[in-house]
């Protein structure tokens, strides 16, 4: 399709394509806006006025402030950038809780779905090969590969506490072990499973391996209390339980972190390692 012709002041044509203005137009357009006057921020496009070629002509044509505008808000977003535009896709009572970052893959680009009410929200993050704009229709279909965060507010605290599997482990009849740094853990076992328990201020902690995995689990249990030893979990009101799976099977394991907040629980879930759970926690307690 031939577009239309301009000419700058020296009476040089200029030729600005109809075909890349459309593109612009879909681009945005599947960002599906909560109102009509807000548009979702974009989780990566490239601008393509980086690859407009300009026959014959070694300046760029001229681009109206609209279309400087439009590739503006089309920027490629870092993820902490991601992290903080979801907050404003939110509308809920529940005072949200988000970390500072989260690790993806190389090569890979976070964006984010998300429902919210007055008494929750749900974000997933999601990592994709290619920028996705956060909410974006091609989201419905993918699954949370990054992790899920949750917040939920309830009439009361007791309702609340209810919500958190707070366990004291040093009422466990397991086997004791030293885990470092003064603190005990229970060992138990069961059903193919291998379990080990402690507590750390008002955290309740917990890991599953299978039984085969022998010494594995002891081990393991070793480096979350020496990662938490230098690293802080938010501080819970009044309780906070964390759940993690090292069990080597062919499925994903979800590792959870759960904690209270007065009336509100927030919850944490990731298909990775446990260690980007904790990661995730303590990054909200710095941002927090």
């Amino acid at each position: 399709m031939r577009g239309k012709e301009y000419y700058s002041e020296e009476g040089i044509p200029i030729r600005t394509s109809i075909i890349l203005c459309g593109s612009l137009i879909v681009t945005l357009a599947g960002c599906n806006s909560i109102s009509s006057t807000e548009e979702r921020p974009v989780a990566g496009q490239e601008d393509p006025s980086h690859s407009e070629s300009h026959p014959g002509n070694d300046q760029p044509p001229a681009i109206s402030s609209g279309q400087k505008s439009a590739l503006e808000d089309q920027k490629l977003l870092t993820p902490e950038e991601v992290i903080q535009a979801t907050k404003k896709q939110l509308h809920t009572t529940v005072p949200v809780q988000l970390p500072k970052s989260m690790d993806i893959s190389v090569d890979h680009h976070l964006t984010a779905e998300t429902s919210s009410r007055s008494n929750e929200y749900t974000i997933q993050f999601i990592e994709m090969n290619e920028p996705v704009p956060i909410n974006n229709d091609a989201l419905k279909n993918e699954e949370a590969n990054v992790a899920v965060l949750r917040g939920m507010k309830y009439n009361s605290m007791s309702t609340a506490a209810k919500q958190i599997n707070y366990q004291d482990h040093s009422d466990s009849e397991g086997e004791a072990v030293d885990l470092g740094f003064g603190i005990k853990g229970y060992k138990d076992a069961g059903a193919g499973s291998q379990f080990i328990g402690w507590n750390e201020g008002r955290w309740s902690l917990a890991m599953r391996a299978l039984t085969e995995q022998g010494d594995d689990l002891e081990a393991e249990a070793k480096k979350v209390v020496q990662y938490l030893e230098k690293h802080t979990l938010p501080v819970p009101h009044e309780a906070g339980m964390v759940m993690l799976d090292i069990s080597k099977t062919g499925g994903e394991h979800v590792q959870r972190v759960a904690w209270q907040e007065n009336n509100a629980v927030y919850e944490i879930e990731t298909p990775k390692g446990y260690m980007e759970a904790l990661k995730i926690a303590v990054s909200i307690q710095q941002n927090h």
